[in-house]
């Protein structure tokens, strides 16, 4: 039975040192890379609620069976419509409204807003973001 021979690269200190800082060197830029990445993520695509008062609002309608709303982002110019959600507790409707930066996902700081539903009920709407409220229809 033979013995095979196995071959090991000896490395000298200075290639040591070199391939170490190499390697610390690719996980630092691995990291910023990760961070901006996430920022990036979260400011054009996720996005978050726009605060109240840096909405223009346009027209506000209130039916019993829909509810219209447009405006503009006045304060908030570099973000862009994204999304809106609403929860109503007995009679009132909470709005929130939903922006991330410009791009070629979201492209304007305008929006149109269509909600339908039975709100024969529903007295006052706010608008509100997660700190504030603001009134924006009252019956």
């Amino acid at each position: 039975m033979a013995v095979q021979q196995v071959a090991f690269r000896v490395y000298n200190k200075g290639e040591m040192f070199m391939r170490k800082k190499l390697i610390i060197f690719a996980g630092i830029a691995l990291v910023i890379i990760l961070i901006i990445g996430v920022f990036a993520v979260k400011s054009f695509i996720i996005g978050d609620t726009i605060r109240p008062d840096a909405i223009g609002l346009i027209r506000v309608d209130a039916s019993d069976f829909q509810i219209k709303f447009s405006g503009d982002f006045v304060l908030e110019s570099a973000k862009a419509y994204k999304n809106y959600s609403y929860r109503i507790e007995e009679d009132v409707m909470y709005i929130k409204v939903y922006g991330a930066l410009v791009s070629t996902f979201h492209k304007s700081g305008h929006f149109d807003i269509v909600i339908d539903g039975d709100f024969s009920t529903i007295t006052t709407i706010y608008l509100e973001d997660n700190n504030d409220k603001q009134l924006i229809w009252e019956k």
